[in-house]
């Protein structure tokens, strides 16, 4: 089997994932509150604001997502089944990673796409916007992709699925928003 296989297979299972259903919903609603809401964000911009939001929120619930997967995966013993045909292990982690960073890519995208919308509807575009965006994009899926790498080593360094996403949400969130 080869990274591309295995990849596919586990972003077709991270979309079908109620998870990450409620982050391609939940992250651009998110954006639209925060735009109708206004909050006072001490002299950062809302789009950065959101972004930062946004990459903890999202590398959290990945960071959580990817350590129960593999921890739960490994106690049903379904990583047995490679035994027939074998796989590195490089390949399998990395092709969990990937998938869970692209479907965040995806969410951050178009919750960030919503927040520039909103923007340009109210009127309160700022010169610059584009690099300002790329900017916000960067920021969240460094947060979301540090989280992540969290999760996908206490998937694999721990037996327990509960402790396992516990660590996940606390090191995940703490490390990510350093």
């Amino acid at each position: 089997m080869t990274l591309g296989i295995l990849y596919a297979d586990e972003l077709r299972g991270f979309t079908r994932s109620k998870v990450m259903i409620a982050l391609w919903v939940g992250l651009p609603v998110l954006s639209v509150i925060f735009k109708l809401l206004q909050p006072d964000t001490e002299g950062v911009p809302l789009l950065t604001f959101v972004a930062i939001l946004i990459g903890s929120i999202g590398g959290t619930l990945s960071a959580v997502l990817l350590s129960t997967t593999i921890t739960g995966e490994r106690s049903r013993h379904v990583y047995d089944l490679f035994l027939v045909r074998p796989v590195r292990r490089s390949h399998l982690l990395l092709s969990k990673y990937l998938a869970a960073i692209t479907s965040l890519l995806a969410a951050a995208a178009v919750s960030l796409g919503v927040a520039y919308v909103a923007d340009l509807i109210t009127g309160s575009i700022v010169p610059g916007i584009g690099g300002q965006l790329g900017e916000s994009l960067l920021i969240s899926m460094a947060a979301m992709a540090i989280a992540s790498a969290v999760g996908l080593l206490f998937g694999v360094l721990i037996n327990s699925i509960a402790v396992s996403a516990i660590l996940s949400v606390y090191v995940g969130n703490q490390l990510s928003a350093v």
